[in-house]
């Protein structure tokens, strides 16, 4: 934990510290906003404030506050024409919370995390009882895994809470840490702690965010030398208003490729996870729309269709081939192009060639969703998305066009059973060609196939 925590949804007095002013007003943080109030009686308020704004609150804690938007103000008037008090009202989209400010400037050597809902995923059997069973003082590592791999290293342990009366654990929490190899900023480092979250939603099925947010300008080993020197003053704690609350129940784990019990699993968890941060680069687009289609659970809509279909589109080989290589449809495009040049019509090469490649794709997509399916039933079983799939993906495809053209009303309730039968299908294939080539187990093959938006379309009537 960042050792800065504030109460959410409570109230603090604090003095703005930024424009040397020293205006004093509340601040608070809750699961909707962030903002602070300022008052001021003698002297008008900034319109706009320094990003970042510097608050420091009545327990001491100081707040740095970025990408800032001055909200409403108010000016009042005694009623003999001196203007006063005036009121100034600020939303921020990003708090640091520390005893000292964070500055633009100041680089990020190391993160810590929870992800809400998530920690069954990772009970070790062996491990988890050893430190539910060990006494304060004689406790096991509880280091899970460290994981070494593009430019950084993720730690995973069991954080151990309780009461010492009772002398062992009441609470066993799972806790992520990233240290960068480079130091990273505020307006990069969450890239890699959403990429892990990404990968943790994709197991669980759910949509999920990063909380308890801590960073630091330390690496562990200078921040183990603090500790033993007793100058720690703490991480500093970073707050954020993400766009969905985390689930209210917990996602059930059995239905999890990545499903950590015992040794074997814990090792296939890690490779996993090293193969999509490895591949991040190539796939982040296509894990975002996962995680919207994901946040979109329960509700039945266009948008819905619309995102499942351009998550295939950004999933890589998903898109079809070319019957004619690149090089040959450029020579085809420029003899078509010259044709058209002197036929008077310049300036046509890209959009020919956009015709030419359009018409020589080597399948179609019914030939399209066959191929995707088959690599499918290859890694999952054949059960998993049968032959019939196919139509109802061309039938996505057909209510695509419909929903991106124009508000569309379902004519009965045939179509519109064959709309949601259609959503399951796009979004089953989107899901399972996005984990397909992780090295989970078998066992964790033969689990994903349960998932909900993996199985969503097989119990579809």
């Amino acid at each position: 934990m960042a050792g800065n925590e504030i109460e959410l949804g409570r109230r603090y007095f604090c003095r703005e510290e930024s424009s040397g002013d020293e205006h004093s007003g509340i601040f608070h943080i809750d699961e909707h906003e962030i903002a602070a109030a300022f008052c001021s009686f003698d002297k008008s308020l900034p319109k706009n404030f320094a990003d970042p704004l510097l608050v420091r609150l009545e327990n001491g804690q100081m707040v740095s506050l970025y990408k800032n938007i001055a909200g409403g103000g108010t000016t009042y008037n005694d009623g003999k024409g001196k203007a006063g008090p005036f009121t100034r009202r600020v939303i921020s989209n990003i708090a640091v919370i520390g005893r000292d400010p964070w500055h633009s400037a100041d680089s990020i050597r190391r993160v810590q995390f929870s992800i809400a809902v998530s920690d069954d995923l990772l009970h070790h059997s062996d491990r988890f009882d050893a430190i539910a069973d060990a006494e304060f003082g004689e406790m096991p590592d509880p280091t899970l895994f460290e994981l070494n791999t593009a430019g950084c290293t993720v730690k995973v342990w069991y954080a151990a809470s309780g009461n010492m009366t009772f002398k062992r654990a009441t609470t066993i929490a799972v806790r992520y840490a990233v240290e960068f190899d480079d130091p990273a900023a505020l307006d990069s480092y969450l890239a890699l702690v959403t990429c892990i979250v990404r990968f943790v939603s994709a197991a669980l099925g759910r949509r999920l965010a990063p909380l308890d947010i801590a960073i630091s300008r330390l690496p562990y080993e200078e921040f183990i030398k603090t500790v033993e020197a007793r100058t720690y003053e703490g991480d500093y704690q970073v707050h954020y208003i993400w766009p969905s609350k985390p689930p209210s129940d917990t996602p059930w784990v059995g239905n999890s490729f990545v499903h950590v019990r015992d040794d074997s699993e814990l090792a296939a968890f890690v490779d996993c996870l090293r193969t999509w941060i490895e591949r991040d680069e190539d796939w982040r687009d296509a894990t975002n729309l996962m995680m919207k289609s994901l946040a979109l659970e329960g509700v039945v809509s266009g948008e819905r269709l619309l995102t499942a279909c351009k998550w295939l589109e950004e999933i890589p080989g998903a898109e079809s081939a070319l019957v004619v290589p690149e090089a040959d449809i450029d020579q085809i495009a420029s003899a078509a192009a010259a044709e058209a040049d002197r036929l008077g019509h310049t300036g046509y090469k890209e959009r020919i060639a956009g015709v030419i490649r359009g018409q020589l794709k080597t399948e179609t997509n019914g030939e399209r969703f066959e191929r995707l399916r088959e690599s499918i039933a290859a890694r999952f079983g054949e059960t998993t998305l049968g032959p019939d799939v196919v139509s109802f993906l061309l039938q996505a495809m057909r209510f695509r066009g419909k929903v991106a053209h124009g508000h569309f009303d379902f004519k009965d309730d045939d179509e519109y059973k064959a709309f949601v039968k259609s959503v399951y299908a796009m979004e089953a294939l989107c899901y399972l060609l996005t984990i397909k080539d992780l090295p989970m187990t078998d066992d964790g093959a033969k689990r994903a196939v349960g998932r909900d938006i993996a199985s969503n379309y097989r119990h579809c009537i």
